[in-house]
């Protein structure tokens, strides 16, 4: 609990310095105090979530909670590489595209359906796309063993 207060201070030190810093540090600093306060929250409900004292119905609903946080983190990672690397995906202007469209590409990868209309080209946004695909599939099977093998409180 003391390791994810200092990350969560330093994540709000990042977005308190937005008021100082240069305009090209911003965007940078906005994401990455994003990532670090949604990581933080998904390490807090997983930990929630394993936890052998916590009831059923909280654990199921914790799972659902991580599950749409991981695929959050994941969309924000993407809207990151994107503004730094407009060639990393087939779009007309990736830079340009709102958060909304990175987390439907985050969830339509994450569930594996794969519309197509946004593809990963560059070798780090396959890598990711290919990481959260596998994320997708192992993370209910994993979930779901975890759960009938826990003891119910």
């Amino acid at each position: 609990m003391t390791a994810m207060a200092v990350l969560a201070v330093f994540a709000m030190g990042l977005r308190w310095s937005e008021w100082i810093l240069s305009g090209e540090l911003l965007p940078i600093v906005r994401e990455a105090s994003l990532l670090i306060t949604l990581f933080l929250l998904a390490v807090a409900v997983a930990i929630n979530v394993f936890s052998t004292t916590t009831d059923l119905s909280e654990r199921i609903v914790g799972t659902v909670i991580l599950y749409l946080l991981i695929g959050m983190i994941w969309g924000i990672t993407y809207m990151a590489i994107a503004s730094r690397h407009p060639d990393a995906f087939t779009q007309i202007n990736p830079v340009a595209l709102p958060i909304t469209n990175w987390l439907y590409f985050s969830f339509v990868t994450l569930t594996t359906v794969g519309y197509g209309d946004i593809l990963p080209v560059s070798r780090l946004a396959r890598a990711l796309a290919t990481l959260e695909a596998l994320i997708g599939q192992l993370y209910p099977a994993i979930i779901i063993a975890r759960m009938v093998s826990m003891p119910r409180s």
